[in-house]
């Protein structure tokens, strides 16, 4: 599956890609670089280890530091254990634990288009100007192929043409694709009452 750097967040958003960033050391505590036979495995709520979709891959060249894109099937859970394993000498195996945060929905729908940093929202949504900034959009089908799980915030919202802005997407929605508008934390008190 197609991963983007948009798909990191402040934190996990249940049922969302999310871009992991994390360290492989030895055991001096040292940064390993170009790490080989990398081996990522997760278990899902305390389940049995199992491969995951997309493998540990290094940033930049010999950074010692690596990121992990779950996707969001792997991100349905209460709790996401991975394990990064590597076949380099001395190195030690990195264990991550994340917990997706289950965000309040406040709009299910079908988009009417999509486009590399937009995507518009069905004829009902809000026809307020900037109603929905600071939300999250969350993808929940895979029309077209590679679109489930990409979850953006919602930097401008025009409420005449329901279009939504957003950071660009790794692939850009359709008028088929499905979605969920949901409420960070810090707009609980706003957007929920």
């Amino acid at each position: 599956m197609t991963v983007h750097a948009n798909d990191a967040h402040p934190y996990p958003i249940y049922n969302s890609r999310f871009r992991v960033i994390f360290p492989i050391l030895d055991a001096d505590g040292d940064l390993v670089t170009a790490a080989a036979g990398l081996d990522s495995e997760a278990s899902q709520d305390s389940g049995t280890f199992t491969d995951v979709t997309n493998e540990a891959t290094e940033i930049a060249t010999s950074s010692g530091m690596y990121y992990l894109d779950p996707i969001s099937t792997e991100m349905d859970t209460t709790s996401s254990t991975v394990i990064v394993k590597t076949s380099t000498a001395g190195a030690k195996t990195t264990p991550l634990t994340l917990h997706p945060v289950r965000l309040p929905v406040i709009r299910t729908g079908t988009s009417q288009a999509g486009a590399a940093t937009t995507i518009t929202l069905d004829s009902g949504a809000s026809a307020l100007n900037d109603f929905y900034n600071g939300c999250y959009i969350n993808i929940t089908n895979d029309i077209p192929a590679n679109v489930l799980g990409q979850c953006r915030k919602i930097t401008d919202y025009d409420g005449g043409t329901k279009v939504a802005t957003v950071p660009t997407w790794g692939t850009n929605p359709s008028l088929s694709s499905t979605f969920e508008i949901l409420v960070p934390p810090e707009l609980h008190g706003i957007m929920i009452a």
